[in-house]
């Protein structure tokens, strides 16, 4: 070559290294293709179409099992659009057509002795081309069953193992499995065999879809850009596109288009390079085909096609228009502009190249921008409720960004749950110019609730519970021992000291609450007579005198003499029934021990004397 600079752009495949000094059919166990893929040349493997849920006739494609329109036994198959469709085995998946064409799936369930369930003779085949042979294929038998054997799978072609799956897990998914090989030099068909490996019983049932023959080639470009693009400048040096192919003898057909879809042939042979020599500033798109001969590569089925290269020659002078708000300084290169106008600058870009930017740079004006913002207060005093749905943006070119911003500055992330106060909405046009506006939010009156002070009560005295509030229309609720009410003022008969709260929502949905300590005087003040006439209208019967009537029940009561003699003794009586003096007693000076439960369910024990006097 000339001394011109030279960038060789290398086009990968990820074909295998493949013997072709055998005759007939050659196939090694191999990965699954790791390049391009060509046409499918085996229509029948995803087993055609139908309107029936399960195919009526047989297909005759499995020697030795009995084809069948139901769930299938040991030994028989199905084809089927989804498994579903049978009354299904409780251990099976349900799993239907993988090509979305609402076809068929070949269901198996395999015989006790290992034997051929799929047999077919594949035509059309384009001799000396590397081909991928793959299938998807599915344990039919749900994950969380145990016990159950594992489908294992031979691949033949013309009768020899090419391929065996091995067991086929438990996983609940389609797995595709398959092999690379080479059709010998004159070979347009083979008869393609699986065979199932596993020996029957429980278990070993499979699902099959999307049997194919794929014509295997060229993956990307190597030594390009990550995205397969080559800058070049206007002034640039050719350089030559190299086909790294990886298998000798191949046929190659490389290609150029200017818009990636249309394309014309460049030259055609077993040149692996071409030379780019066209700077015109342009896009120009390559890739090359292959295939095993040269009757092949004009076969749209035997040949592959490689990923694209772009080599993009930039242009050395440009038109550049925009447009900025009056008063804005604009950054052209390392200019600063201030004037509407045309304005030319040199540029020198990152690869190297020259070129010359026309700007044509517009004026427009922010006087006609406005702002009238929707607002919405707090809805309670100090609660963060307050927002700014719309900015209501008047004027300007949109888009529109719109900023806010409290009194010191800072930036407010979003335009909700804001507290009072004042914030500065700022809205910024396509072309950058401004409007800003003070806005305020402002609280409600506070929602307050008084319930005045803790107080000192009398065990049962009944007390009107005090209440104020900032607000009316409210709704109430009182909340303590032996109190539950909606009314602003309740009579409370507390029977124990106690904390007694009030809860109050006014008709905005606030909340406001506050309490009062109600204290119960231990000092209980309990009396009785000591001195009972038998037979007195006014004196003659002994009970107990209490303030506010806190008695409930005489539990215990006993008088005894001055020798110890129990002369009265009473149990769970009412206070007025304890006794009454009679002829029993005679004159002399007596002693009680008396048991008294109050109101509020204390018992206090209370003790004394009593002169009876006939």
């Amino acid at each position: 070559m000339s001394s011109s600079r030279v960038l060789t752009v290398q086009i990968a495949c990820a074909f295998f290294m493949i013997l072709l000094n055998q005759s007939g059919l050659e196939a090694q166990a191999q990965d699954l293709c790791k390049g391009n893929l060509g046409a499918n040349i085996f229509t029948d493997g995803n087993f055609g179409t139908g309107s029936d849920p399960i195919l009526r006739v047989d297909p005759a494609i499995a020697p030795g099992y009995r084809y069948v329109a139901y769930v299938p036994n040991d030994g028989e198959y199905s084809l089927a659009k989804n498994t579903s469709n049978f009354n299904l085995y409780p251990t099976w998946l349900s799993v239907g057509d993988r090509s979305g064409d609402d076809g068929y799936i070949m269901v198996v369930n395999a015989s006790y002795l290992p034997g051929i369930f799929y047999e077919k003779e594949v035509v059309g085949l384009c001799p000396n081309t590397l081909y991928e042979f793959s299938a998807e294929v599915i344990n039919l038998i749900k994950r969380e069953i145990g016990n159950h054997i594992l489908p294992n799978v031979a691949f033949l072609l013309d009768g020899q193992v090419k391929y065996v799956t091995g067991p086929i897990p438990q996983n609940e998914q389609w797995n595709k499995v398959g092999f690379s090989f080479v059709t010998g030099m004159n070979q347009t068909s083979l008869k393609l065999t699986l065979r199932n490996n596993a020996e029957g019983g429980i278990g070993n049932d499979l699902a099959l879809d999307n049997i194919s023959f794929r014509p295997c080639g060229p993956k990307s470009f190597i030594g390009a850009d990550t995205d397969k693009t080559i800058y070049k400048c206007k002034d640039g040096e050719p350089f030559k596109v190299i086909a790294d192919i990886g298998v000798s003898n191949q046929y190659i057909l490389w290609q150029v288009s200017n818009d990636g879809l249309n394309w014309k042939d460049v030259s055609k042979g077993k040149e692996t390079e071409i030379i780019h020599d066209q700077f015109s500033p342009e896009k120009y798109y390559y890739r090359y085909l292959t295939a095993g001969d040269v009757t092949n590569i004009d076969n749209e089925k035997c040949r592959v096609i490689s990923d694209q290269l772009l080599v993009q020659v930039l242009p050395d002078e440009y038109q550049v228009a925009d447009t900025i708000c009056e008063g804005l300084n604009y950054t052209f290169g390392d200019t600063i502009i201030k004037s509407a106008g045309l304005h030319d600058r040199f540029f020198t870009s990152s690869l190297g190249c020259d070129s010359l930017v026309h700007l044509t740079l517009t004026h427009v004006s922010a006087s006609g921008m406005g702002l009238s913002p929707e607002i919405v207060d707090p809805n309670c005093f100090g609660e963060a409720s307050g927002s700014i749905p719309d900015p209501g943006i008047t004027g300007g070119i949109p888009p529109y960004t719109t900023e806010l911003f409290d009194e010191k500055g800072n930036k407010i992330d979003r335009f909700d749950r804001l507290v009072s106060g004042k914030y500065v909405l700022k809205s910024t046009d396509k072309f950058l110019c401004v409007k800003d506006l003070l806005v305020s939010l402002i609280d409600p009156l506070p929602f307050i609730v008084k319930t005045g002070n803790d107080t000192l009560v009398e065990l049962g005295t009944v007390l009107t519970l005090p209440f104020e509030s900032t607000y009316n229309n409210i709704d109430i609720r009182w909340d303590g021992p032996g109190l539950t009410s909606d009314v602003a003022q309740p009579d409370y008969r507390p029977q124990q000291s106690a904390l007694v709260r009030v809860f109050a929502t006014n008709e905005s949905g606030c909340l406001a609450s506050d309490s009062i300590f109600v204290a119960i005087n231990e000092n209980l003040k309990i009396f009785y007579p000591n001195i009972l006439s038998p037979g007195s209208a006014q004196n003659g019967v002994f009970s107990f005198e209490s303030l506010n009537n806190v008695i409930d029940v005489i539990e215990e009561f006993t008088l005894f003499d001055r020798w110890g003699n129990v002369f009265v003794s009473r149990t769970n009586v009412s206070n007025e029934e304890i006794f009454a003096a009679d002829g029993k007693l005679t004159s002399g000076v007596y002693a009680f021990v008396s048991k008294i439960k109050l109101i509020n369910g204390d018992v206090i024990i209370k003790t004394g004397t009593i002169n009876i006097l006939n």
